[in-house]
């Protein structure tokens, strides 16, 4: 499959002068990193979409560095005017991300699921244009958070924020320098911290010798997701794109799980005093695991996705990682099948049911006659 015939929809839904502010002091400079997008061949019919308001459109477009941006790819700015709505932030976003994905089906494209909190290593637009070409649907990776403030100070220091310029991170030096910024909540992603995550979506292990974090998660980030073919967007009106979209519109044997830092490495930022969990005295276990696993937001992709040993290194992967990965795989085996089996069909029925009815009722009312808007039906 050439590659000119693989239209890239790279998406970034943002608002909020501490958004704005992050995405064009790193993201943007990510992208213009030698192995990101002056690396790749199919710019031409390539978008970069920015879901945005107005106003902030106007800062994106006076930026030095939005200049350098659209000197390789086209940007365009969808009116966005649910942004304003009183609806959650994950609502707003699921919504970006389904005006995108409407744009790239119109084009039979690619979404490239990005954010204005992300640094991306150098390579990773290479790598995402080298899976498509191979046929991959779908492209999930772990992206841990570090803490905003140490990471932005740490890279000034270091001389890499240049206005204008590229940030060229290699993924072994991003993942070194992120690991040192590590945030609170991630960091109780550890199967031995004594303040064990509530809510343990992943399970994070360190390397005995070496520096690095070995990750099993139930929720990664969907970064490639293929719009071509029959989609059904209307998920995406009540969740965001790593849902149930995936699982009912993806072929899973199509999709990749990266388990490699090497291939392509990704952190997004937090505020060092934002924490979602309360700090309560916990110990990881696997049936402590396994009721996580029991979750309705955890459905049966998710568990398969948990399986996969995701490396986050710094140096060549050697026997110690290899022996640590047979461990945990062992590790999460158990917890999945320690896992109830009515725990399995994380989708309820009722659900599913009334999911393929609304379908059936507005296909009929669309060939009697076709409404304006309608929206998928609420559980």
């Amino acid at each position: 499959m050439s590659a000119d015939r693989l239209p890239f929809y790279y998406v970034i839904v943002v608002w909020g002068e501490e958004y704005v502010d992050s995405l064009l002091r790193i993201t943007l400079p990510c992208l213009l990193a030698p192995g990101n997008l002056p690396a790749l061949s199919n710019l031409k019919e390539s978008r970069l979409v920015f879901l945005t308001t107005p106003e902030d459109a106007v800062r994106i477009q006076a930026s030095p560095v939005f200049a350098r941006v659209k000197e390789w790819i086209t940007p365009v700015f969808p009116d966005c005017p649910w942004l304003k709505n009183p609806i959650p932030y994950h609502l707003k976003a699921a919504r970006g991300h389904q005006e995108a994905a409407k744009l790239a089906i119109a084009d039979h494209g690619i979404c490239i699921y990005l954010a204005p909190d992300f640094v991306l290593s150098e390579g990773s637009l290479s790598y995402l244009l080298r899976a498509a070409e191979a046929g991959k649907e779908a492209v999930m990776m772990a992206v841990p958070r570090v803490v905003k403030e140490t990471f932005f100070d740490d890279l000034a220091m270091r001389g890499l924020l240049k206005p204008k310029e590229p940030l060229a991170l290699a993924s072994r030096e991003l993942v070194a320098i992120a690991l040192e910024h590590l945030h609170e909540d991630d960091q109780r992603y550890n199967w031995d911290h004594e303040y064990f995550s509530l809510n343990p979506v992943v399970c994070a292990w360190n390397v005995p010798g070496e520096k690095g974090l070995l990750i099993h998660a139930f929720h990664l980030h969907p970064i490639m997701v293929s719009m071509r073919g029959d989609k059904d967007l209307s998920w995406l009106e009540r969740e965001t794109i790593d849902g149930e979209f995936l699982a009912f519109n993806i072929d899973w044997d199509k999709i990749v799980v990266e388990c490699d830092s090497d291939h392509i490495a990704m952190f997004s930022f937090t505020k060092q005093h934002d924490r979602l969990q309360p700090l309560v005295p916990t110990r990881a276990s696997i049936e402590y695991v396994g009721r996580t696993a029991m979750m309705p937001h955890v459905n049966p992709l998710h568990k398969r996705f948990f399986m996969k040993a995701i490396m986050l290194h710094t140096s060549d992967l050697n026997d110690r990682w290899w022996k640590l990965k047979k461990e945990t795989d062992r590790l999460a085996y158990q917890i999945l099948k320690n896992s109830p089996v009515g725990a399995i069909i994380s989708v309820p029925a009722k659900s599913i049911v009334k999911h393929l009815l609304w379908r059936i009722r507005r296909r009929i009312r669309s060939i009697i006659n076709p409404p304006r808007d309608e929206r998928t039906p609420t559980n």
